[in-house]
């Protein structure tokens, strides 16, 4: 059986639609570096404007992602479940996926730079909901996963609202 030390470490890089689905997806992958590229957190930004579920969740990751963030470091932060988030502000070359305005290109593109600097210290994969975006990455050579949720992960999340009744009339 091998040890922590004999397998290699996993680098997890996030579609803004994984985030906009679920935003506790980042601690259903521990012990790992989870990436963020500034296009995600440009996207959320959109999202978040938006009154619908996605919206929500959107609103609920940036809070989270602020709270987390607070007085740290944001090419490090160390989560609750052991992993390092970090955010990638980096602007990769997205010519061998198309056009830079649109996010999910330059989502790839950022992966693909991963994946080639980690030179097999790492494993690095896509996770995202996208099946477009993961027929892309798997013509790109690009490791991707799909996301499961967590069934009652929720829970966590503030709604947005509170209601409070009062039986007295």
């Amino acid at each position: 059986m091998s040890n922590n030390k004999d397998r290699m470490k996993k680098t997890y890089v996030f579609d803004t639609c994984v985030l906009a689905h679920d935003p506790l997806a980042l601690e259903s992958y521990p012990d790992a570096d989870l990436v963020l590229c500034s296009s995600v957190l440009e996207e959320l930004d959109k999202l978040k404007k938006i009154l619908d579920e996605a919206g929500k969740n959107a609103r609920s990751f940036v809070r989270w992602l602020d709270e987390k963030s607070e007085g740290k470091d944001l090419s490090g932060i160390e989560l609750e479940n052991g992993s390092i988030l970090k955010i990638d502000l980096n602007q990769y070359d997205t010519s061998a996926f198309g056009t830079s305005l649109y996010g999910d290109h330059r989502i790839l593109a950022c992966a693909a730079a991963i994946t080639k600097a980690a030179k097999k210290k790492s494993e690095v994969i896509l996770v995202t909901d996208d099946i477009n975006m993961r027929l892309k990455a798997r013509a790109a050579s690009i490791a991707c996963i799909g996301h499961k949720a967590k069934k009652g992960s929720y829970g966590k999340i503030y709604s947005g609202s509170q209601v409070n009744y009062d039986m007295e009339l």
